[in-house]
């Protein structure tokens, strides 16, 4: 592959990574009830919906993606036990074969919780602005390729969720990479051919794939 169809991979691979018990109170018959005069003050059990299981509010960050320069943050609001709104930033930077690239990308999605828990299977969709851009040197002189899109897709996942608060979520997606923009500052006529064949392809088969495996707190 020439050096510079390298360079517009690095942008869309840039583009690409910024895109892983409750206790339920019973009520005693008649007959397990102690008489009032001899019944000991007790403080009630928690109730199931007074557990992390079912809080409302979520945060994530993707402890893997720290060892390769990604980093990915996103919250959660969980209403009615089931309907959760997603929002998501990302962040990415890498240096390899003389090229650097880095991206940055931001979503909002959509969560169905089949169990209506924070410990749940989940059926979602996301909608998301990624940008990315990766620079490298050909023979002294400098060469950037800037790349932009918009992916939408659907998604499936599980998060396990224990009393304390503490989260593991996992998804895996794949959907439709729309409006991809590929540019590049160069001159040269084999720079400019390289990101328009690289555009065209990505426009003929424009899937995008999208992953979590993250750690978190509920609360």
């Amino acid at each position: 592959m020439h050096t510079y169809q390298w360079l517009v991979m690095g942008a869309i691979c840039a583009l690409s990574s910024t895109a892983m018990a409750e206790d339920v109170a019973t009520t005693p018959t008649p007959e397990q009830t102690l008489p009032a005069a001899e019944a000991p003050a007790t403080t009630p059990l928690v109730q199931a919906d007074e557990t992390a299981l079912h809080k409302e509010n979520s945060v994530n960050v993707s402890p893997i993606g720290l060892l390769y320069g990604s980093y990915s943050v996103n919250y959660e609001r969980l209403m009615g036990r089931q309907h959760g709104l997603l929002a998501e930033a990302q962040y990415s930077r890498s240096s390899a074969d003389g090229i650097d690239s880095s991206g940055f990308g931001a979503l909002a999605g959509y969560r169905w919780h089949w169990s209506e828990s924070q410990e749940s299977g989940f059926l979602g969709v996301n909608v998301g602005f990624n940008t990315a851009s990766s620079e490298t040197s050909i023979d002294g002189t400098k060469y950037n390729v800037s790349a932009s899109a918009f992916p939408v897709v659907g998604n499936v996942g599980y998060r396990w969720c224990w009393d304390a608060g503490f989260n593991v979520t996992l998804r895996f997606g794949v959907g439709k990479l729309m409006g991809l923009d590929l540019s590049t500052d160069s001159k040269d006529p084999d720079a400019k051919e390289a990101v328009a064949e690289v555009e065209k392809t990505y426009n003929k088969f424009p899937i995008t794939f999208d992953g979590e495996l993250s750690v978190g707190w509920v609360f």
